[in-house]
């Protein structure tokens, strides 16, 4: 894998104010192993599209290359830096979310579907590994080389995703993610680098590891854990 220059990581956090103490902890341990410079942390109390898009200016007046956007309730793994050393166009951690139909821990990791035309959680999300082309990432924990954030398509480069009547359809960072492969570009994750998400304090790594746990064990004695039910 090629090596990356830690002078060439621009790593920011957009922030509604309340930045978690565990998320400024671990990225101020990174940054004591891997030398990149200060974390800048952009506040925007309106859209989060805001903050993003003023971290996204600011990182092209710099001579960086590589852009590093982690949310504030979310930690990285502490082999993140893995994700530079791929050399890809956009790269992301998958973190965890709970979303309605599926109210359990599954990662911010999305496929398109063309029946449906929306985006669906990525299947079979329990024991994955390595790095895969994925079609869209949430943005907790994503690097985006500068040649991405340069093409006049990705101009803003975040805005939310409305219908006519103004309603918002699609969130922003997974709106990004497929005008980026419009314009070209590839989508990917490294499933080996999961970062931990707190929304209001609770490890939903943690759920979704015990899941996983339920998952392989439902799977060894059954075959089809789809089909297992606990007695």
């Amino acid at each position: 894998m090629p090596s990356v220059d830690p002078a060439s990581v621009y790593c920011a956090v957009p922030t509604r104010g309340n930045v978690l103490s565990a998320t400024v902890e671990q990225l101020d341990r990174l940054r004591d192993i891997h030398g990149f410079s200060r974390v800048q942390y952009m506040p925007g109390r309106l859209s989060v599209t805001d903050p993003r898009n003023r971290i996204v200016r600011d990182f092209l007046l710099s001579e960086k290359d590589w852009l590093w956007m982690v949310d504030d309730d979310v930690i990285p793994h502490s082999k993140v830096w893995q994700l530079f050393e791929h050399g890809k166009d956009i790269i992301g951690a998958p973190y965890f979310m709970v979303r309605p139909p599926v109210n359990v821990a599954i990662p911010c990791v999305l496929q398109w579907n063309e029946k449906l035309k929306t985006y669906a959680p990525w299947p079979k999300p329990f024991g994955r590994a390595g790095v895969e082309e994925v079609d869209a990432i949430g943005t907790g924990c994503l690097v985006i080389h500068r040649r991405v954030l340069e093409h006049p398509d990705l101009k803003p480069a975040f805005r939310l995703g409305v219908n006519a009547e103004g309603v918002m359809r699609m969130t922003e960072d997974v709106l990004f993610c497929g005008r980026a492969k419009e314009a070209g570009f590839k989508v990917w994750v490294d499933w080996d680098v999961h970062a931990d998400h707190l929304p209001n304090g609770i490890s939903l790594n943690s759920i979704h590891m015990g899941y996983e746990a339920l998952y392989a064990a439902a799977e060894e004695k059954k075959g089809d854990p789809l089909l297992w039910t606990p007695k």
